[in-house]
């Protein structure tokens, strides 16, 4: 089931989707917080109206499992990913099927360009770009990388940054073709990067190497200018940006949350009782918000946020008897 709270009150305020077993993954829509779409084990992605809590769309996917969804920029269409690699778009008013893509790439989770015009999908060691209006191919790569999160749209849309091995490429969107390389330590590999992140104003680049480390780039010299080391490990699961700028990383095997802002050390971030699973800033970026789980039957929720001795935790929800995986702001 899906349960939202009122993150001041910490009172639950709706109870969705009682009767799915296991929900894979929900989704706010980007433009309002009135509608949510969520997909489930086996069942079509399903659009929820969060005021009446009642179904107002249900977008039978291309058959079977439904990999993964997501909204596009403008919340006016929904993307999903099936595991045998169809991508299937509908618009998210009137449930109509739009486009269909067959991509034999589909992996990981679908990203859509910041202009809604474009899709890409990452599979192993090849990213396609999709154009999401009449499904025809763009371009592909064949360095894409490994089937993780390490994909991310330059701002403008023109670029797209992916890893691989030992480097960050970055591809230029329309011809697929290679404009710039990031080398890191031969001895290191960026394939299990937990994310790769663009700053708004398309002047840095941040990804996290599986060696403790995370480093900023100036995606034009190419040249590292900033490398944030010494972590208690290697940053694993979530890795947010709240404004381009400042970072929020997870630590599992700790249990904690490493914020850092510029000109500053990173801030640790303790009392999870269980590996913290998803981070997530609030649209405002004043709070954070993260969720930790013991993988069977209990999870906690904490929200963070600053003031001028550092970050608190102003909240803490327990649920005993319950496995959340993800935390989402409306």
């Amino acid at each position: 089931m899906i349960k939202v709270w009122d993150p001041a009150t910490r009172q639950i305020v709706a109870v969705l989707d009682e009767d799915s077993r296991y929900i894979s993954q929900v989704a706010w829509s980007p433009t309002d917080a009135k509608r949510l779409a969520t997909i489930a084990v086996y069942e079509p992605v399903k659009i929820w109206d969060f005021a009446t809590g009642t179904i107002t769309k249900l977008l039978d996917g291309p058959g079977g499992h439904i990999h993964s969804m997501a909204w596009s920029p403008d919340g006016t269409k929904i993307a999903a990913t099936h595991h045998s690699g169809i991508i299937k778009i509908w618009d998210s008013i009137t449930g109509e099927s739009l486009v269909v893509i067959q991509s034999v790439t589909c992996i990981t989770p679908i990203v859509w360009s910041p202009h809604t015009n474009r899709l890409a999908i990452m599979g192993h060691f090849k990213m396609d770009i999709w154009d999401a209006v009449d499904g025809q191919h763009i371009s592909s790569t064949e360095k894409g990388g490994a089937p993780r999160e390490g994909l991310c749209w330059a701002p403008d849309g023109k670029q797209i940054a992916t890893a691989l091995g030992e480097k960050l490429w970055i591809w230029d969107t329309s011809s697929g073709e290679c404009t710039c390389q990031f080398a890191i330590d031969a001895s290191f590999h960026i394939s299990i990067a937990c994310g790769v992140l663009w700053s708004p104003s398309h002047t840095r680049l941040a990804a996290t190497p599986n060696d403790s480390r995370v480093m900023i780039w100036d995606p034009v010299t190419p040249e590292c200018i900033m490398t944030l080391d010494w972590l208690p490990e290697t940053p694993e699961g979530d890795f947010r940006s709240k404004d381009g700028i400042s970072l929020a990383v997870t630590f599992r095997r700790f249990s904690l949350i490493g914020v850092w802002c510029p000109g500053s050390q990173i801030i640790f971030l303790h009392g999870h009782p269980h590996p913290v699973r998803s981070i997530a800033w609030s649209p405002n970026s004043h709070r954070l918000v993260s969720v930790s789980s013991d993988g069977y039957a209990t999870s906690t929720i904490k929200a963070w946020a600053g003031d001028g001795t550092g970050i608190h935790c102003i909240s803490t929800i327990d649920m005993p008897a319950a496995v959340c995986d993800r935390v989402f702001w409306s």
